[in-house]
């Protein structure tokens, strides 16, 4: 997910979508460090909502 972040924010359009790409991009480094990774239970979570926005921007929803 980092690297599609990145990709729409290297292809934005506007400085201003860049930017806000880019903050995606921090927030979900933050997350990934943040998640416990002896807690099953929260990777599982955190991997089913990457997996659901990923899905969001494949399918141009996000």
């Amino acid at each position: 997910m980092t690297a599609r972040y990145t990709r729409l924010s290297d292809t934005a359009a506007t400085t201003e979508d860049r930017a806000a790409w880019w903050e995606k991009v921090m927030a979900l480094r933050n997350t990934k460090r943040a998640v416990s990774a002896t807690d099953r239970a929260e990777l599982i979570d955190h991997i089913r909502r990457w997996t659901a926005t990923l899905g969001e921007l494949r399918d141009g929803r996000a």
